[in-house]
Order: C-alpha cells, then structure tokens, then sequence
C-alpha cells in the first residue's frame, strides 16, 4: 500500500514538474519574442513632395528624413524638450549614388522662427553631423537646411519634429511590446497556477494544456514583428547609419542604345603553349640535392627554375620551360630514366581559351572580329577581362556551328579546361534598352530582382526580365522607369530585410 502511494506522489511531481518546465518554455519563447521586434518603417517629407511625419525607431530615438534632387538627409533625435539646447544627428548622402558626403557646410534654422538657427559640426565618420538647437516651447517644427558640398548646394526642408510632446506615432512593433508583456504576465501566472493545482484531474489537464496552446499561438503570432512584416510585404528599411556602414551604393537606371548579343554557350579549353611535358635530355638517374629541391605536385614553379638533377657522367640541371603548377609527377629521385621518360607535366592556366559555338545564321550579324563578355553561373556578377583570337576554319556537320575561340584573363586560375560558360557577344544589331549594372541583379526564391532606393532609408525590391548582356550592364524588362535608383553595391545585403516585390508584374 505505501509503494502504491509514494508511486503516485512520485507520478504527480513528475508531472507537475512537466508542467512547470512548459510553463516556463513558453515565458521564455514570449520573452524572446519580445526581445525580437523590428524598426518602425516610414519616410519624412522632401522639399518637392508632401512630409511624413516622424518615425519611433525605438522607445526614445526618433527618425525623420527628407530628400531633394541632390542629397538625401535623415535626422536622428530623443527627449527634445522645450528651453534646453538639445542635438540632432544629420546623415548627409548623395542623392545619386546615395555615398556619404564629408566636408559640407549644414545651416541648420527653424522655419517661422528667427533667431533660432546654428550651423552643423563634422564628426569623424565621413557623412556624419551634428547640431545643436533650442527649441522655445512645445510644439512641431519643420528645419530649413542650407547644404553646400564640395560640387553641389541645396536647401531641404525636413517637417515634423516634435518637441515637449508625446504625440510621436506608435508603431506597429510597439504595440506587439504591450501585447507580449500580457504574454508574459500570463505566461509566468500559469506556471504559478499549476503548482498549486497540484495536477490531480484529467479534466484539469485538458483545460491548461488548450490554454497554453492558445497562448503559444497568440504570442508567436504577435510576437515576431520581423515576420509579419515581410509577409505583409511591408518596404525594406535599413536605417542610414547601417547603409553607410554597408556601403550602399545606387546608381541611376537609364535607357541607352547598346548593341544586341548573341549568347553562345563556351567551353573552356587549354591554350596550345598553356601545358607541356618535361622529358629527361638523355639517360641517366635522377638524384636529390640540397641546391635543387624537387617539386611536389601542386607547387608553382617559374620559367627557368632547376627542377631536377640528372646525373651522368657529371650533374645536368633540369630547368621549368614555363611558368606554372606542377599537375604531375612521373619519376622520383633514384631512378633511372631515359629520353623517352616523362618527368613533369606543368600547366599555366592564367589565360585560357574559350570556344563559343555560333550557328550559321548568326555570323551575317557579327563584325570581323567581334567583342565579346563572359557570365559564368557559379561566379555571378564576376567579369573576365577577355579577346578575340579568331574563328575556327571548319563548320561542324552535326551541329551547323562555327567556333569562335576567345582568350580569357585567368590570373587566379579559378577557370578550368572542360568549363562551361555563356558567351555574351556582340552583334552589328543595335537597340534602345533600359540598363542597370550587373552587379545590381540577385535571385530571389528563382527569380531576378533590383532593389530600388525608394526614400533615405527604404528600398523595394522589384522584380525584372534580362532582355542581354553587354559588358557589365544588363539590359532588362520590368516595373522600372529612368532615373530610379538601383543599389548596386549592397544589394546582397538587402535580401535579408523585410521587402515586397513590386506588384502587377510576372516574369
């Protein structure tokens, strides 16, 4: 009868025990859910456009931003109270090339006030200003700056800051907080609740444990902001102090007259002179010396190197005829060898050839001796400085191709004989096609994208068509107009932050 019931004892502590310990797993996801929350998105006002109003980035530090033809500025600031000189930092950019702008001159005034006004200091990050100001009373002011660079000036006027007031917009990650922190309370008072009910009934049992699935559910649902945002398709925002840290380049999309390519595919092959077999001049026995070390396979050796000691009636020195790796090995020291006996295969792959296949029909299209660029899957975004040798002589019968044979810059030798690569080349066709470097596309869930600097600090991802290939632009089709800016520099970066692609587009 006593193992009966110190059994159940010891069944129910277990129990509880489970009970507790999931108790406590679901404070700690609420908690982590809470520590997870994303930055408020909104964009303030340009001086050729309507305002916005001031965003929260963060329980006390606020953002507002603003653009024009020539800069792109964004002001930083927290407690702003009337009667006391409080500082601003301002992230100057290029409006362009969205580059920190170092060495300007900031007048810093607050419009409909006289008297209130101070110019910008540097700080030591390029780009990077601060000035400070005191605000007579409570209230939103709007700023007037006066901006002078090195080779342009403008003047911006940035709307909405709030002074002495807790009229800031509550973002929508704020109130994810307020609904976590009744998360947690309830999270921590259920654990509490079942050590006192001490799990004795089935029925109990059931009730808690649908309860804590419930809340599970709601605290997860409501809890990564980050989340729900992408799936909204909310815009991407990156803050300008992580662009400039990142170095987010733009430049301006533009329709341009390029010449219309042939893609071929290419199969990269070793030059004639690229690869040779070192053979022993005359017989005799290899052997060791300290002055002539013998290679390993894989070593780089140089045009003219002593590579192996062959002895005769006296030493004959065996020298490299070409700068380049040692692929093979075929004797080793203490044996005996003839002229007919390989030594050595060397290779130098630091220029290769790569045979592009032409059809018949395409050759009417193209110059004698016509240029041409490379794009290579497994190094996207990667150029190749490259030069036409010649055509070959003979058209091949089974596929009614020609090869035209190109030699390519290799110097790190990351290409390799046997390769396939596309051959972008040019033709005497020309046509009017929207461009943007290639170094600005990324795939995308099997897609390529651009991402777009739509304000100072947000950017769309929008998706495109390549229409071709000429050189390091691409010509492409999509939801994008002359003048918007694409992120060359940095884009990779900006695929791992919320974003939606642009809509009423398909490939």
């Amino acid at each position: 009868m006593m193992n009966t019931i110190r059994h159940k004892d010891v069944s129910q502590r277990k129990q509880i025990h489970k009970l507790a310990q999931a108790g406590f797993r679901l404070t700690v996801i609420a908690l982590l859910s809470l520590s997870v929350s994303s930055v408020a998105i909104a964009h303030g006002g340009e001086d050729h456009g309507d305002a916005a109003a001031p965003i929260q980035m963060s329980s006390s530090r606020i953002a507002v931003s603003a653009q024009s033809e020539n800069f792109d500025i964004v002001v930083e600031y927290s407690g702003l109270e009337p009667g006391k000189k409080v500082s601003l930092d301002i992230y100057l950019s290029d409006y362009e090339t969205n580059a920190p702008i170092p060495g300007a001159t900031i007048q810093v005034s607050v419009s409909g006030i006289e008297n209130v006004s101070a110019t910008a200091t540097s700080e030591k990050d390029p780009g990077l200003y601060s000035v400070a100001l005191t605000f007579p009373k409570v209230g939103t002011y709007d700023l007037l700056f006066d901006i002078t660079s090195p080779d342009k000036s403008d003047i911006i006027e940035l709307k909405g800051i709030k002074v002495g007031t807790d009229e800031v917009p509550v973002s929508k990650s704020k109130k994810q907080y307020a609904w976590l922190i009744i998360v947690v309370g309830f999270g921590a008072a259920l654990t509490a609740a079942l050590f006192l009910l001490k799990w004795r009934r089935k029925s109990m049992r059931r009730v808690v444990k649908t309860a804590s699935t419930i809340l599970l559910l709601l605290g997860l649902s409501h809890g990564d902001s980050g989340g729900v945002t992408a799936a909204t398709g909310a815009p991407g925002y990156m803050s300008k102090g992580s662009q400039f840290l990142l170095g987010v380049r733009t430049v301006l999309a533009k329709t341009q007259t390029v010449s219309k390519q042939i893609t071929a595919l290419g199969r990269v092959v070793a030059p004639p002179t690229s690869q040779v077999q070192v053979y022993a001049p005359q017989s005799g026995q290899l052997v060791a010396t300290n002055d002539v070390p013998y290679p390993n396979q894989g070593d780089w050796v140089k045009k003219g190197q002593p590579i192996a000691v062959l002895q005769v009636l006296d030493q004959f020195v065996i020298r490299a005829p070409i700068s380049g790796i040692v692929s093979a090995i075929h004797a080793v020291p203490g044996e005996q060898v003839d002229p007919s006996h390989e030594l050595f295969t060397i290779y130098d792959y630091t220029k290769v050839w790569v045979e592009a296949n032409l059809f018949e029909d395409d050759l009417i299209h193209l110059e004698p001796k016509p240029p041409a660029s490379l794009s290579i899957d497994i190094y996207p975004g990667k150029s190749f400085p490259i030069r036409f040798v010649n055509f070959d002589n003979i058209v091949d019968p089974n596929t009614r191709t020609l090869k035209a044979i190109y030699e390519v810059s290799n110097p790190k030798m990351i290409l390799r004989p046997g390769m396939v690569v596309n051959v972008n080349i040019e033709s005497q066709r020309r046509l009017d096609a929207r461009v943007v470097p290639i170094n600005a596309i990324m795939d995308w869930e099997g897609q390529k994208v651009i991402f777009v600097h739509e304000a100072p600090e947000i950017f769309e991802m929008r998706p495109i068509k390549i229409l071709g290939y000429y050189g390091d632009l691409v010509a492409v089709e999509g939801p994008l107009v002359d003048g918007d800016r694409v992120v060359t520099t940095g884009a990779y970066e900006l695929l791992n932050i919320p974003h939606k692609v642009a809509e009423g587009w398909s490939k």
